[in-house]
């Protein structure tokens, strides 16, 4: 899987018609992926792309609480926060992803939803993609060291993991960071406790750490969790720039997450 991400990210191959050449993507996939869903090598042509211009960030990668404050941490988010801490912490669901962006002129969005399983750092998803109205289907497995990918039901390969992703999911799925309780509020039917980050330059500086290229990102990151800390549901909006042959490109990304399921995830190797 990319490094989500990478989500993570979360990687699938699309493709994307600029100026008459083809740029095959790499799109985030499940995992949180703070690099573009672009795999920047196969660009063409003689001269960069020009991008659209990125504004600046208030501060890298986001603000940081003043110097010396401190949150009120409610008995609801040092659950959820040890929930998360847990040894056998386990999760599974449903998502849907959008990044989008304008190159050259060019509007481009990758639209993917599926479903997915996290379990002590090894993780799953089986998702469909859509980009200019043709759909590509991506089962993929991360366990330990290793990554198994399959392209429209096709044979596995097995690649080698790299150390950020196993990162990327955990800032994803199990990031160690306070949160604050911002009140009880409906969430897919149900009524759940909207966990926030304390500190989002913290978070966001993470993300950069974890990435190979992304130079600028600013992503809020919200939890939904039941009354004992259980995680429901979570969601990762923002943007991020990275360069392209020279130009930045700034990418705005939509991650929703659905939890299902906390117990009986069970996370396998793929015979290849």
């Amino acid at each position: 899987m990319s490094s989500l991400g990478r989500v993570t990210a979360l990687a699938a191959e699309a493709a994307l018609w600029i100026t008459g050449a083809a740029l095959i993507a790499g799109a985030a996939g499940m995992q949180w992926n703070v690099d573009l869903p672009i795999d920047t090598t196969l660009l063409s042509g003689p001269t960069p792309y020009v991008a659209t211009t990125p504004g600046p960030s208030a501060s890298p990668a986001g603000p940081s609480l003043a110097p010396g404050a401190s949150p009120t941490i409610s008995p609801v988010a040092k659950a959820y926060q040890a929930y998360i801490a847990r040894t056998d912490y386990q999760v599974e669901g449903k998502y849907t992803i959008i990044w989008a962006g304008t190159v050259s002129g060019s509007a481009y969005e990758a639209d993917q939803n599926g479903t997915f399983s996290y379990k002590a750092g090894d993780q799953t998803e089986s998702y469909r993609e859509t980009i200019k109205g043709v759909v590509t289907t991506y089962d993929k497995v991360a366990v330990g060291g290793s990554e198994y990918d399959s392209k429209n039901g096709g044979a596995w390969t097995k690649t080698a993991r790299a150390a950020t992703d196993a990162e990327s999911a955990k800032l994803l799925f199990a990031p160690a960071m306070l949160f604050v309780d911002k009140g009880i509020e409906t969430k897919n039917g149900a009524q759940l406790h909207r966990l926030e980050l304390a500190d989002p330059g913290v978070y966001n500086r993470a993300m950069l750490k974890a990435s190979d290229n992304a130079t600028d990102a600013f992503v809020s990151y919200v939890v939904w969790v039941q009354d004992d800390g259980t995680p429901a549901a979570l969601s990762a909006e923002g943007w991020v720039v990275e360069p392209v042959n020279g130009a930045s490109v700034k990418m705005t990304v939509s991650e929703e997450f659905r939890i299902i399921a906390t117990s009986g995830v069970t996370i396998v190797a793929p015979k290849v």
